[in-house]
């Protein structure tokens, strides 16, 4: 069996507004031009806010940004697989809870809902041992076979059948 190599994954904050995404791509190393951003931003929030009155909705802010989320450079959107891209979002939940856990001390119990359906099995068996780790987490899946075989310490295991839960 070949290993799979070990892949970069990054995110790539794409805001819509053009002053803010030139801003971002001329100073990513440092925050300076902080104060010139801002006027930049404002005039240009002005420019279309008649634009903006007229239709009745906004044009522009954060709820238009988008994030992109690569693998090894390649825009997963665009050219990932299913399970790159089911492994990437497992990845970044996982991410999540580690600066949780070293800004505040405290870990998340994470629920997982029906994530190993794209993935093959050594991936899906991977990211258990790593979730299971560190983490209390709870996963809920149609196909018991996606857990067979898996047995972290202290596991407990439910199930729903007619309607009643039930514990094995």
């Amino acid at each position: 069996m070949l290993l799979e190599k070990e892949l970069e994954l990054s995110l790539v904050y794409r805001p819509r507004l053009e002053s803010a995404a030139g801003t971002l791509t001329a100073n990513r190393e440092d925050n300076t031009g902080n104060a010139q951003l801002e006027q930049e931003i404002a005039g240009e929030l002005d420019y279309i806010m008649e634009q903006e009155i007229r239709r009745g909705r906004p044009l522009t802010g954060p709820q238009f940004d988008d994030l992109e989320i690569r693998l090894d450079g390649v825009d997963l959107r665009q050219f990932g697989s299913q399970g790159e891209t089911r492994s990437a979002a497992i990845a970044m939940t996982l991410a999540r809870s580690d600066v949780l856990f070293a800004k505040q001390k405290v870990r998340p119990v994470i629920f997982f809902d029906d994530i190993f359906s794209e993935l093959d099995r050594e991936r899906a068996r991977r990211l258990q041992e790593m979730a299971a780790r560190l983490h209390q987490v709870f996963i809920a899946t149609a196909r018991p076979e996606d857990v067979a075989g898996w047995e972290p310490d202290d596991m407990r295991r439910w199930f729903m059948r007619g309607g009643e839960l039930g514990s094995a």
